[in-house]
């Protein structure tokens, strides 16, 4: 694994199926491309402020908020600074887990789970 970038190793897929990598990212990216135009509603914006990060929440609305972002830093370093972020910023952890061949492992999930559980609520427009 010497040399690849800092993520690179946990998307890393069977270099025999190169193909399949870009129809999973295509088609899980086409799948929740819906769930992001629901996200910029007004609820949405306020149910995301109120509620507690979970493994299953998309990457980028985690790191959209300075708190979850530095959970992100803090427990999986380099994967906001990944070269790849565009191409799993929209999978939750989980997803990126599943895809990783166990690269990505459950303790590392359950100590970033922990972290984001552990986070103040916010209230809707207080920053």
């Amino acid at each position: 694994m010497e040399g690849m970038q800092p993520l690179q190793h946990l998307l890393a897929l069977n270099k025999r199926i190169p193909c399949l990598c870009f129809a999973v990212f295509g088609l899980v990216s086409i799948s929740q491309s819906g769930c992001t135009a629901s996200q910029s509603a007004p609820g949405a914006i306020a149910s995301s402020t109120d509620s507690s990060y979970t493994l299953d929440t998309p990457i980028e609305v985690i790191a959209a908020d300075p708190r979850g972002a530095a959970v992100l830093n803090m427990d999986l370093p380099g994967l906001l600074a990944d070269p790849s972020y565009w191409e799993f910023k929209r999978m939750s952890l989980k997803r990126v887990a599943s895809l990783s061949g166990g690269r990505l492992d459950q303790q590392s999930l359950a100590q970033t789970e922990a972290d984001l559980q552990a986070l103040p609520k916010q209230v809707a427009g207080i920053h």
